[in-house]
């Protein structure tokens, strides 16, 4: 009986420990799931951070193309518009030289006229009729002489004008400007990488050209012209060359 009572007890007992070792198994399996479910939610969130920072990164790429497509169909709009007054332009001038090469004949006629008159009388005319005729000759030389005069300013104000276009197309195409041309930052937009300058057309400020960014006397960076109005033009920062962030009150240079 004794035996059998110290049987029962060591059965209970291993038993016991059976049970507390299946527990002890269990917590430890729930654990793991714990973990990996906790990790699992954690790697989603991040992977929908990431899908949500690369769709806000493409649509802003979007939107930068779309503004520079726009820029581009404006350039190119002004460079047309820019051939067309320069077409007009010589067009102008043609028929300019025409009506003045027209008025030298008409006065070089009149004068052959008036040196016939001058030089004998016409049979069958008075003196008077002379004089007369003289007199209005020489009304008609002045009149003509004065159409000369404002022809000829007309022909330089166009040919000047031309040139302005033709210098301004060139400059455009090539990427030059006045040397020594000096404007400064009015704004700065770092998400977009481009600055604002208070210089334009009207200064000599040309598509793709190239200038300097000074501070105090100190390199600052490079940009380069983009896009131009006639009082201001906007450049993009040329990160290669950038030794400070640049900001308003910067001077630029080319």
């Amino acid at each position: 009986m004794l035996l059998l009572t110290r049987i029962f007890l060591v059965g209970t007992i291993v038993a016991g420990l059976g049970a507390i070792y299946a527990g002890l198994q269990l917590k430890s399996k729930k654990a793991e799931i714990q973990t990996n479910l906790e990790k699992q939610i954690a790697d989603t969130n991040t992977a929908q951070q990431k899908a949500v920072a690369e769709e806000q990164a493409k649509q802003a790429a979007l939107a930068k193309i779309q503004s520079q497509t726009k820029e581009i169909a404006e350039v190119k709009e002004a460079a047309d518009k820019t051939r067309n007054d320069i077409t007009a332009l010589q067009t102008k001038s043609s028929e300019t030289e025409q009506k003045l090469h027209a008025v030298q004949q008409d006065l070089g006629a009149k004068q052959a006229e008036i040196e016939k008159y001058t030089k004998a009388l016409p049979e069958g005319m008075t003196i008077d009729q002379v004089k007369d005729k003289l007199q209005e000759f020489k009304t008609q030389f002045a009149t003509l002489d004065q159409e000369k005069t404002i022809l000829k300013d007309q022909l330089e104000k166009l040919d000047t004008e031309k040139k302005k276009f033709e210098d301004q197309l060139k400059r455009r195409a090539e990427g030059k400007m006045p040397p020594g041309l000096t404007g400064h930052v009015m704004a700065v937009n770092p998400d977009w990488n481009f600055v604002i300058l208070d210089i334009g057309a009207d200064d000599g400020v040309v598509e793709n050209a190239s200038m300097i960014v000074y501070r105090d006397g100190k390199l600052a960076g490079k940009i380069k012209i983009t896009a131009v109005e006639p009082s201001i033009a906007i450049a993009d920062i040329l990160p290669e060359f950038q030794q400070v962030p640049l900001q308003e009150g910067d001077a630029a240079t080319f």
